[in-house]
């Protein structure tokens, strides 16, 4: 199992250091709020970057649509979390990450459960 670590490393921007996490083919630059694959930049959303970081925390071991919402929306029906919210978050991240979001290798649903994200492809 990969487990995640926080680092610093040279951000994209300004080249200045910032905090991140690296979460096997993943980065994440906190300062930036950008994702990296491969060490390419993939540009998300606030609510999508959070959900992936979200998922990167767990080391591969899969959220529940509950942790989901109170991590990501803050637990809160006024502030969003509901199923659609979270699928739709879902889909959108996939739509970046993914080389093909119909059939998704890295952000993968846990039927009847949530949703996990592997570290990288084997």
């Amino acid at each position: 199992m990969t487990t995640p670590s926080y680092q610093k490393f040279s951000g994209p921007a300004h080249g200045e250091l910032a905090l991140g996490l690296a979460f096997g083919d993943f980065t994440f630059d906190f300062l930036t709020r950008r994702v990296g694959l491969h060490g390419q930049p993939m540009p998300l959303p606030t609510t999508e970057f959070d959900l992936l970081v979200c998922l990167a925390r767990r080391a591969g071991q899969p959220a529940s649509h509950a942790e989901l919402w109170c991590e990501v929306w803050g637990c809160s029906s006024e502030t969003g979390g509901t199923l659609d919210q979270i699928r739709c978050c879902v889909w959108r991240a996939r739509q970046v990450i993914e080389p093909n979001p119909a059939q998704p290798r890295y952000l993968l649903t846990v039927g009847g459960y949530g949703y996990l994200l592997r570290p990288m492809i084997d």
